[in-house]
């Protein structure tokens, strides 16, 4: 199917163009954190969570804070691996500013 496809020419294209988790390949500075905002509420108070996909995510904070409503979510995620990679797609994107990772 087409998903399967996409899916997988994502997966490659953070596996073999990316760079590692702690290196950023265009502003060559180490990132420690990523964020993602989730602009619904939930209904829990912690949660423990492995992405096996690419996900959506920026090193800036203040991106997060803008996407996330009042009463959503902002999601710091760390990379506990080694060998997690990210793909700089900001150069790809309509809006640079969100410096958006995958």
């Amino acid at each position: 199917s087409e998903y399967h496809y996409w899916s997988k020419y994502l997966r490659e294209c953070v596996e073999c163009f990316g760079c590692d988790l702690d290196e950023d390949q265009r502003d060559r500075r180490t990132i420690q954190n990523f964020y993602h905002g989730i602009n619904r509420e939930l209904y829990f108070k912690y949660t423990v969570a492995r992405f096996c996909s690419p996900l959506s995510v920026t090193p800036e904070l203040a991106v997060a804070q803008n996407f996330s409503s009042a009463t959503g979510l902002i999601i710091k995620i760390k990379g506990y691996e080694d060998y997690l990679r990210m793909f700089n797609v900001s150069w790809l994107s309509d809006y640079t500013a969100e410096a958006e990772r995958l």
